[in-house]
């Protein structure tokens, strides 16, 4: 899932997933009966500045199709090192 979000700087990520995690959890419990249905632990993060926002929104609504021509974890890995994260990648999967 991609969710490109305007947070401010009294707004914590972890509690924003949190949520999100747990009501879209609870909605695919109720509203499409999968009561096993459950999100992995973990969860990546990226900032984007102002003028990065519409290419964001672009990749996002795009990203069905992106994903048939680079699967994600490939590209997950990839945008990790271009970025120079420190990962170890039996903590990323």
């Amino acid at each position: 899932m991609h969710i490109l979000a305007g947070l401010k700087p009294v707004h914590r990520l972890s509690d924003i997933v949190r949520d999100i995690k747990h009501a879209s959890c609870q909605w695919v419990h109720e509203q499409i009966g999968v009561p096993h249905f459950r999100w992995q632990e973990g969860y990546g993060a990226f900032t984007v500045g102002y003028r990065e926002v519409e290419g964001v929104t672009r990749y996002i609504r795009v990203q069905e199709a992106h994903h048939q021509r680079i699967d994600f974890q490939s590209e997950y890995l990839r945008m990790l090192q271009a970025n120079s994260v420190d990962y170890r990648r039996e903590f990323v999967f």
